[in-house]
């Protein structure tokens, strides 16, 4: 509790230091760029976040004006999208070259995003779309929408996938996330969600050499994105991976920071105020709405199931049946095989695939097998049972999806 009400205070002088800023700008002349610019660069002077899995937003960092420059600026390999509202697409300068940021050594690149950027670039959006208008004239890589539930195997299933030389992984950039919760949220109409989808699987891939396959691995839930991106993006391919028995696990994961069953029952009560801290409770804002969970394990059994629901509505949308964590596991390349050959991966780099069957798919990150060993979840009873028998029901799953 100490480390939320701390946050929020970092929230309060963060949003007084950007008010004060502003007026500077206003003072100075620098609140509106250069009629043949339309970015602003800030340099990075301090970074904070409450937990590695909140939303990014402008407020993760205290940044100060560096100068403007041209779109064509955000060109150079090195600069990542990092998040976008209605007014702004936020993007960071990277050390590295973007695409060395991929799922095999960085197993969400959200966290790197934050942790290494140097340099804010603030690009109003009408700007940044007419950019991705301008790339997508560019041959594009053959591209995989990969979506999934949490805690089911897609990290390993993602680092298989990505094979250097001839496909590039990313794992839950989370503008995708922004996006998928803001759908969801109203946030931006229906009409403008295929133009900022389109807009960002382009600048996403900006970077990944024609000739190669771009696999977009997202959290759980951009499910609900897959029918938007299929009409606007046709050409795109859909894979959807999911876990039995998976209900625990997500549980689990939710149990790990103590601050989020305290997000889900705000959240319950001012929706508003949640938001201020973090995604994982408005992520499946819908059913919270609906279903109003009472324990962390019905809350468990909506993040896990919901994104197998929008599979279930859309199965036909996707390339593939089900990609299931138990054949992951114990029967790889016979499971493996069929999927290089829809995806159009050499069936030659799959001996090189399974060795990431040998390590900890998120090992060094706050989900990794060391972290989470000691992380319980709490004993099914009689009464959550027919709590989630009614779970299943509202989102349209069958029942044993719970067992």
């Amino acid at each position: 509790m100490i480390d939320l009400v701390i946050f929020a205070i970092y929230l309060i002088l963060q949003h007084l230091f950007a008010f004060v800023q502003r007026l500077y700008w206003i003072a100075t002349g620098l609140s509106d760029a250069p009629v043949d610019t339309q970015v602003r660069l800030m340099s990075i002077l301090y970074r904070r976040k409450r937990d590695p899995v909140e939303l990014p937003r402008w407020a993760d960092f205290v940044a100060v004006h560096k100068s403007f420059a041209p779109v064509s600026v955000l060109e150079g390999d090195r600069w990542a999208f990092y998040a976008i509202d209605r007014k702004f697409a936020y993007f960071v300068e990277m050390p590295e070259p973007v695409i060395t940021y991929d799922v095999l050594k960085f197993p969400f690149v959200y966290i790197p995003y934050f942790e290494f950027s140097k340099c804010l670039a603030v690009v109003p959006l009408s700007d940044m779309l007419s950019w991705a208008d301008q790339l997508a004239k560019r041959p594009q890589p053959k591209t995989v929408f990969f979506t999934n539930t949490a805690r089911c195997g897609s990290t390993l299933f993602a680092q298989m996938l990505n094979r250097p030389g001839t496909s590039i992984c990313i794992g839950e950039p989370f503008v995708m996330t922004l996006l998928a919760i803001g759908y969801w949220e109203k946030y931006w109409h229906e009409s403008e969600m295929e133009t900022l989808l389109k807009a960002a699987v382009t600048i996403l891939r900006k970077d990944v050499p024609a000739d190669q396959i771009f696999i977009l691995k997202t959290s759980s839930n951009e499910a609900r994105l897959v029918p938007i991106m299929a009409k606007c993006m046709p050409e795109v391919k859909h894979v959807f991976m999911f876990r039995k028995n998976g209900l625990d696990p997500v549980e689990r994961m939710l149990t790990r920071d103590k601050m989020q069953r305290i997000l889900m029952l705000l959240f319950l009560i001012c929706p508003q105020l949640s938001k201020a801290f973090g995604w994982i409770a408005i992520g499946e804002s819908k059913w919270l709405r609906v279903i109003r969970p009472t324990t962390t394990k019905e809350w468990a059994a909506i993040a896990y199931a919901s994104p197998y629901a929008d599979y279930l509505k859309n199965k036909e949308l996707f390339c593939l049946p089900v990609v299931w964590h138990k054949d992951i596991i114990h029967d790889a390349e016979n499971t493996l095989r069929p999927i290089f050959r829809e995806l159009g991966l050499p069936e030659e780099k799959i001996k090189d695939a399974l060795l990431c069957l040998n390590r900890d798919s998120q090992n060094g990150t706050f989900l990794s097998q060391s972290v989470m060993k000691d992380v319980k979840a709490t004993e099914m009873t009689d009464a959550i049972c027919a709590k989630l028998d009614t779970v299943a029901q509202v989102l349209g799953v069958p029942k044993d999806t719970f067992e």
